[in-house]
């Protein structure tokens, strides 16, 4: 099958033609465990250990020998440089430990700052808000009682006429206008 998906782009002359034969060097092929062939040979876990042995022994010998006294002295100083070590880093410890209390400490501060800004802003909205719904009640009862008004002192300025008008018998229709600034300085 791939050689017919293949067949399209492979492109053979006779002149270019190679045949590939393995059979002319066959003679040549010799298989492992025959003679001739690649030999490995193996040693035993005994002599590894003494390579192994020779070879610390050697270099045993190749280091150089300390003394006792010098031995002590820099075991002495290596753990005066451990301790130094160690105070070191517990003081980069607490002096971490004190800048991590610190911006703990500034970052609380900030955060109830900008709480009591926000609360004040918030604040400040709430009491803008309520006075400009407390001026648009106010302004809308105030014309509700004008409106109310107008329309009472006119009816009051009717029940007026008509009883001048019973009682003195004198009719002043006309004169509307004066009753009706009458009544307002009265009301007013």
């Amino acid at each position: 099958m791939s050689n017919l998906i293949k067949y399209q782009f492979v492109d053979l002359k006779p002149s270019d033609a190679v045949v590939i034969n393995h059979n002319e060097k066959k003679d040549n092929f010799i298989p492992f465990g025959k003679s001739g062939g690649i030999s490995i040979e193996t040693i035993g876990q005994q002599e590894a250990e003494k390579a192994i042995a020779l070879l610390h022994k050697e270099e045993v010998q190749d280091s150089p020998s300390i003394s006792e006294e010098e031995f002590q002295k820099s075991k002495e100083e290596a753990e005066f440089l451990v301790e130094e070590a160690k105070r070191e880093a517990q003081q980069l410890h607490e002096e971490a430990a004190q800048q991590i209390q610190e911006e703990m400490q500034r970052a609380v501060e900030e955060g109830r700052n900008q709480g009591y800004q926000d609360g004040w802003s918030q604040a400040e909205q709430e009491i803008a808000r309520k006075e400009k719904e407390i001026d648009d009640t106010a302004r809308n009862q105030k014309r509700e009682l004008e409106e109310y008004v107008d329309g009472i002192e006119k009816k009051y300025v009717d029940v007026l006429i008509a009883l001048l008008q019973k009682l003195t018998g004198v009719l002043i229709e006309d004169r509307d206008d004066l009753m009706l600034y009458l009544i307002r300085t009265t009301v007013r």
